[in-house]
């Protein structure tokens, strides 16, 4: 027969081992701050959210793009004293045929912040040229503070 102070000493064990198993498991992750962005220019866009993280800034959303036109999304970030941490530039883009109508294309670009706690804010620029055009121009740019 099993005493009733087995019991308590069974129960105490359980107990600690619960504790012991909780204090060992990893601690959550904290989520990076976001902000949406939207950079219109005429019928085009470039829209999303930007995810702010301690070394890069990554912006994720779409272009969208009028026939005979191209467009690219670039950024630049910024440390809280005003120095450039990074640029983009433009890497990739999204040409829409002259008579072809209006289209969008997910976009997808990640700048450098390579500071303690990340950038304090991004530029996020549209940049456009036309179909036949070999010279890219900043159409608009919007400045994004971390939230």
């Amino acid at each position: 027969m099993i005493s009733f102070r087995k019991f308590r000493v069974l129960g105490l064990a359980a107990v600690a081992t619960v504790i012991a198993t909780a204090a060992l498991q990893a601690p959550a992750q904290a989520a990076f701050p976001t902000k949406s962005y939207k950079v219109p220019y005429g019928n085009t866009y470039t829209q999303g959210v930007l995810t702010f993280s301690n070394r890069n800034v990554t912006a994720v959303g779409t272009l969208r793009v009028t026939a005979g036109n191209c467009r690219a999304t670039s950024l630049i970030s910024y440390a809280r004293n005003g120095s450039v941490l990074g640029r983009t530039g433009v890497t990739s883009n999204y040409c829409v045929n002259v008579g072809a109508g209006t289209r969008e294309s997910d976009d997808v670009k990640t700048v450098a912040a390579d500071v303690a706690g990340g950038a304090y804010k991004v530029d996020v620029c549209l940049n456009g040229k036309t179909w036949s055009g070999s010279t890219w121009s900043v159409l608009d740019c919007i400045t994004y503070y971390r939230p």
